[in-house]
């Protein structure tokens, strides 16, 4: 009989194999792991910042109101993908159902990406360039900003990166199963922002097997197009990744969309046929859309060093590196097609910027003076990245260092005059959010495309209103402003107990008025 082992014994055995394991991960696999860790930390620390984003507010009482029974894209108006709400449901209700918790589904989707893109760059080209991709993600300002705020943006990146990775791990060992996983990631990422179909392209290049590259640099070579044989060739090459990607691609998008298929009609308007309105809103001008796209300098030097090894690589015929520049390229003429085109837009563009980046070095280190221009791509590399890290830590001071008072200020007054489990109506969310206060179902988006499609009128809110839930209505953004004869229908109805100034203020439902308090003692700009 074998004598038992002893709890000592034990934990010397577990100790002696975690330093056997430890001492077989590489030097660049630690620094990568510490990085990371710094760089999660990081997020969740600015997960308490406040900030005064219309859509982040939109966003987290779309999420209030869909929990509490309201369903989307009937009573609730959204302008994403299905997929997005969904995705945040689980730390949302785990969370207590707040602002904080719907931030931090956003911060994990941001830790995904990462890892994604560490395992591309493994894929590609070994641990020291899935380190460098790693890093030029997590501490990209851009990026991380959207790391932590409620927007769609990151999600989707996030899945279309895992798509990617598993297309890429079919390339090295074709097993349908990695084909058919890469179609479900990619449906969830589309169905969270529609812009992961530029990805699609580059997806569908990295699935494919080599002989398709060969083909390309022959037909490039003797400027001839392919006959039809040798297209029916490749076909039967290609259906192995193909069919299971489709077949993934298309279970994954009916189980998003079985439960809103009730709703489809509106989903499509909502999410598709509306953007159209947008074009034509005040101040979408080319000068507003030019000042988007130079106001994020930091992104330039990410930039212009993808550009450098898209050239370098393509030169060398290593066609790879064109799956991540056609995904880039499309991105970048979507961006320059977008109206109204925001800042957190750019976002998209970062992924497939960090991954041809990050291929350089292992480029110039084929190439003549290998040492030397190894050298100074690591370099480049490495300023880009304290680039980064140094613009991200000013722009969290600076959030820091000036939030938005308007917003707070606003949020407390609405506390001082709301009971818990009450409704209120207001054209910024945000305020909302913060009071922890729900909105009627189809006021949680109040935005100027609504308004402006009319998709929100005067007469919907004044129903709204009409709910003696409602207790209190904060005007205060200037959204409503565009909704004709709300005003005097508000003033007969509701008393105004704080005023704001320039029109804007807050009412509450009949009663005598509010003595001014702290909402009186200052003036909405």
């Amino acid at each position: 009989m074998t004598p038992p082992v002893r709890p000592v014994a034990l934990l010397d055995i577990l100790l002696d194999r975690a330093l056997i394991w430890a001492r077989g991960v590489r030097r660049d696999s630690w620094i990568a792991l510490l990085a990371l860790t710094l760089a999660a930390l990081m997020r969740v620390a600015a997960m308490g910042i406040l900030t005064d984003t219309f859509d982040e507010g939109s966003y987290v009482e779309t999420l209030r109101v869909w929990v509490h029974g309201a369903p989307l894209y009937g009573a609730i108006s959204l302008g994403q993908p299905p997929f997005f709400m969904l995705s945040l449901l689980p730390t949302f209700v785990l969370g207590g159902q707040t602002l904080a918790s719907a931030r931090l589904g956003i911060v994990i989707f941001s830790m995904l990406g990462i890892g994604a893109v560490w395992a591309i760059g493994r894929m590609l080209d070994g641990p020291r360039t899935a380190l460098i991709a790693s890093l030029l993600l997590a501490f990209d300002p851009q990026y991380f900003t959207q790391s932590w705020t409620v927007d769609a943006e990151v999600p989707a990146l996030a899945l279309t990166l895992v798509a990617l990775a598993l297309a890429l791990g079919y390339r090295h060992a074709p097993r349908r199963r990695w084909a058919a996983l890469a179609g479900v990631a990619l449906a969830a990422a589309i169905l969270t922002k529609l812009a992961a179909l530029l990805a699609v392209p580059a997806l569908i290049a990295a699935i494919l097997p080599p002989t398709w590259f060969t083909l390309a640099r022959q037909s490039w070579a003797a400027r001839r197009w392919p006959d039809r044989a040798r297209w029916a060739e490749l076909w039967r090459t290609a259906r192995p990744g193909l069919r299971p990607l489709g077949t993934g691609w298309l279970v994954m998008t009916t189980l998003i969309l079985l439960p809103f298929a009730g709703n489809l009609a509106n989903l499509w308007h909502q999410v598709v046929a509306i953007r159209h309105i947008a074009e034509g809103l005040p101040g979408i001008t080319s000068t507003a859309h030019l000042g988007v796209l130079l106001g994020a300098w930091w992104e330039a030097p990410l930039i212009a060093v993808a550009t450098i090894s898209v050239i370098a690589n393509i030169r060398r015929e290593r066609w790879v590196v064109a799956i991540f520049g056609l995904w880039g390229a499309l991105t970048l003429v979507a961006l320059i097609l977008q109206r109204p085109l925001f800042t957190h837009h750019l976002a998209l563009l970062t992924p497939p910027c960090v991954l041809c980046a990050a291929l350089l070095p292992s480029d110039l280190a084929t190439t003549a003076l290998p040492s030397l221009r190894g050298q100074l791509a690591g370099l480049l590399l490495a300023g880009v990245v304290v680039v980064g890290a140094l613009t991200i830590v000013a722009q969290q001071n600076e959030l820091r260092a000036h939030p938005p008072l308007t917003t707070l200020l606003a949020a407390l007054d609405l506390e001082n005059v709301t009971e818990p489990g009450t409704l209120v109506i207001t054209d910024d969310p945000m305020v909302a959010v913060l009071a922890d206060q729900d909105v009627p179902p189809n006021l949680a988006d109040t935005s100027y495309v609504r308004i402006a499609a009319g998709q929100l009128t005067a007469a919907d809110v004044e129903r709204a209103a009409m709910d003696p839930r409602v207790t209190a209505v904060l005007w205060i953004s200037g959204r409503f402003e565009r909704l004709p004869g709300l005003k005097v229908w508000l003033n007969q109805h509701f008393v105004r107990v704080y005023d704001y100034g320039n029109g804007n203020g807050l009412y509450v439902r009949g009663g005598p008025s509010l003595p001014v308090g702290l909402g009186g003692a200052w003036t909405h700009g």
